[in-house]
């Protein structure tokens, strides 16, 4: 069984909900929404969540129910996104935000496409984090491509930036690399909120594994 608790803004627990173990959590969204809205009288809603609880059904759900929302979205594996938010050439809006008594920078842009608005946003801070992290895979790599196939065997961190060349044969794939970079410290999310007429607050998790996702403890006021 999966046990859900929902708690407020200082941590107090408001109610549970239990579900059989294998639920998805994109089938359980909405319906406990509404559960809620009933329940505690609530009018305007806003909808924060990670990447992985979200799927069009449940974008379609929430916006045929008049729910605002905050949405991380999948910036590699989503085709639209990859290709053509990211490349979107306006500059990012600086920002200094405080996350945990730390002041960090930001950037942030407002990207429209086929009706759907979506948040660009770069941590500085990360994005120097991830390119050192591929400098210290790659140049592990080369030195383990001097050793011949079996020293890459097992190894996943290098098959991201490998490419066949001939019968067990490799060598970094340069493009792979390039291609990898655009992605340093950039998370993408996905609203239906009004940037001309209020704030929008975003979360900006940990992103340990570099995937974005959303909370509640930043504000991203100048973006428009």
């Amino acid at each position: 069984m999966i046990l859900a608790v929902l708690i407020d803004g200082d941590g107090n627990p408001v109610c549970t909900e239990m579900w059989p173990g294998n639920t998805a959590e994109v089938t359980t969204l909405v319906p406990v929404i509404e559960r809620l809205r009933t329940r505690f009288s609530l009018g305007k809603v806003c909808v924060v969540a990670d990447r992985g609880m979200i799927s069009e059904e449940t974008v379609a759900e929430l916006e045929a129910r008049g729910l605002f929302y905050i949405l991380g979205v999948r910036e590699r594996s989503e085709k639209i996104v990859r290709d053509l938010v990211l490349t979107d050439s306006a500059p990012f809006v600086p920002l200094m935000l405080e996350k945990r008594k730390k002041q960090i920078e930001y950037g942030a842009k407002s990207v429209m496409l086929g009706g759907v608005r979506y948040i660009v946003c770069i941590n500085y801070e990360e994005a120097e984090k991830d390119a050192a992290a591929r400098e210290a895979i790659l140049k592990n790599l080369k030195r383990d491509l001097k050793k011949g196939a079996k020293a890459l065997v097992g190894n996943t961190g290098y098959r991201r930036y490998l490419k066949t060349v001939g019968k067990n044969s490799f060598a970094v794939d340069e493009a792979r690399v390039k291609q990898d970079a655009r992605f340093d410290g950039i998370f993408v999310l996905r609203t239906n909120t009004d940037f001309r007429h209020a704030a929008l607050q975003a979360a900006l998790d940990d992103r340990a594994d570099h995937q974005a996702s959303v909370c509640h403890q930043a504000y991203l006021p100048q973006v428009r």
